[in-house]
């Protein structure tokens, strides 16, 4: 039979870290639940194995383990801002579904081509009598036409 009591509870009812009211609600639950008192009996166990270890020495290796993890973890601040952008540009360039959507200079000149060609043929449609003079026109669009 197993309980779902939570575990952490009993931890911290052993390490009498509860509140009265938690306390209360474990006394009640494992004086009518033997799967948690057999929980409770078995953490007592381990702490008990636990103080009783002798302690142990940490090879000299660890130090220079460590020192390599934590040198290449901030090993990024110290490429530079603008090196830094550059090499993200290029892995998200290289990233299919990414790379698709940023604009390239070729892509800006043909964009910039089509929005004039489409410019020039609405003005061209507009009848004589509604277009402006040309000078009121090119400030409106920018010069483009």
């Amino acid at each position: 039979m197993s309980c779902n009591f939570d575990d952490m509870l009993l931890y911290e009812y052993i390490d009498k870290t509860l509140d009265a009211d938690e306390k209360l609600l474990v006394d009640r639950h494992l004086s009518a639940c033997p799967s948690c008192r057999k929980k409770i009996s078995e953490i007592k166990l381990l702490y008990y194995e636990l103080d009783n270890l002798e302690d142990i020495s940490v090879p000299e290796e660890v130090d220079a383990i460590r020192n390599n993890i934590v040198a290449s973890a901030f090993e990024d601040q110290k490429i530079s801002t603008t090196e830094k952008l550059k090499q993200t540009k290029k892995k998200l360039e290289e990233t299919p579904i990414v790379g698709a959507f940023i604009p390239t200079k070729e892509k800006m000149s043909s964009a910039a081509k089509g929005l004039y060609k489409g410019s020039k043929k609405v003005y061209q449609s507009i009848p004589k009598k509604e277009k402006e003079p040309k000078k009121r026109i090119r400030k409106n669009f920018g010069g483009l036409l």
